[in-house]
């Protein structure tokens, strides 16, 4: 049996207390991927990774393009992906989008680096966790230590579409990173957010996942009351009953209460744990809490989402390890039909009754379980 998991806004996970050399160096590399030239040498058409060593982050793709996005029409064009499947009343409305992504680059992926189809290629979450280390769960997993040691790799973030539907929907392309404000003693971790970069990997669909690049965070101003009012009537209401009924809305509704109790706008800490005990927080409705984002004592943090770099050859082994775990199930499939086949000419020749051959699921199919997640921070 699988448990859903219901997203947590925790931003302290993006930072490790001791975290491998490798990654280090990685996080060096990446911070001086502004100064790489046009005349670097590109990488092999189809490079590969090379698990025993970090990543080559000099080599990650070649610098953005000079396209940028100006107007509806081109904002439109990066967010256009037929394979992303979003709940039309959770869209966020374009002139929010616009107001922060309006002339920013679209980061390009030369085609001679990685063909289309093997950079377009999405894998389950779980092929990636098997490789790479974290869990199916969360937003932005922490990463074992035998794993950081073998790839150098610990700054995954996996935005959920359906639950922040402006985050990159196609490779290299901008977005945004929305979150509901942070618990009164995580404020200052959001810092830490715009002061890193992410590999981000978003969810296009129920098991699909797509690779987007290597993207550095910026906070940018909060969704305005104004913002919210512009958003359309199906996305305010979705979100006010997400927040209610999600373990992520709970540090929304103990606001709430503690406003209400205390007459106060920013609650402290202790006020919070006041009425978490009481569990006052648990009355509220969905009206009310649209009507606490109407009034602005509630709102979304937005950080802005920059493609700063590709990494071919990690996308390329997820698309082989794939391919490769495919033609298993193909050959475990194959096997099992020959058992049935001649458990049926045994019976046949002896005449006794037959009896059905169950196919384990590891012999029909080896595809893992489809797991909804609901990882996303909203």
């Amino acid at each position: 049996m699988y448990t859903k998991v219901e997203p947590e806004d925790d931003p302290s996970t993006l930072t490790r207390s001791s975290p491998a050399q490798p990654v280090s160096e990685t996080r060096d590399a990446l911070s001086n991927l502004s100064n790489v030239t046009k005349q670097e040498e590109k990488p092999h058409k189809r490079a590969r990774l090379d698990l025993d060593q970090p990543t080559d982050t000099e080599k990650l793709a070649k610098p953005p393009s000079k396209e940028h996005l100006d107007g509806d029409s081109a904002i439109k064009k990066a967010f256009e992906n037929p394979k992303v499947k979003i709940k039309a009343e959770r869209e966020i409305n374009i002139k929010t989008l616009m107001s922060r992504l309006n002339d920013l680059q679209h980061f390009e992926i030369d085609k001679d680096m990685i063909p289309p189809e093997i950079r377009d290629f999405d894998v389950p979450r779980d092929l990636i966790s098997s490789l790479y280390g974290g869990n199916t769960q969360e937003t932005f997993p922490a990463i074992a230590e035998r794993f950081r040691k073998k790839h150098g790799i610990d700054h995954f973030m996996y935005p959920n579409l359906d639950y922040n539907p402006a985050c990159p929907r196609n490779p290299g392309a901008p977005g945004l990173f929305f979150m509901t404000k942070p618990e009164h003693e995580d404020s200052s971790k959001r810092e830490k957010l715009k002061e890193r970069f992410h590999r981000v990997i978003s969810r296009l669909a129920t098991n699909k996942w797509l690779y987007m690049g290597e993207y550095m965070l910026t906070e940018v101003a909060d969704l305005t009351v104004s913002e919210w009012e512009e958003q359309s009537s199906a996305f305010k209401k979705t979100w006010s009953r997400e927040i209610c009924c999600k373990n992520y809305g709970r540090k929304v509704l103990k606001r709430m209460a503690a406003r209400k109790r205390f007459g106060c706008m920013d609650p402290e800490q202790d006020q919070i744990f006041a009425v978490e005990d009481s569990g006052e927080w648990k009355k509220f409705s969905p009206d009310d809490v649209e009507t606490a984002f109407a009034k602005g004592e509630e709102t979304f943090q937005i950080w802005r989402m920059v493609c700063i770099g590709y990494d071919a050859g990690f996308q390329q082994r997820l698309y082989d390890e794939s391919v490769k775990k495919s033609k298993e199930a193909n050959q475990k499939q194959k096997k099992g039909k020959g058992t049935q086949g001649a458990n049926k000419s045994k019976n046949a020749r002896t005449g006794k009754k037959r009896k059905r051959v169950e196919t384990s699921d590891s012999e029909s199919s080896d595809s893992e379980p489809e797991v909804e997640d609901v990882d996303e921070s909203e």
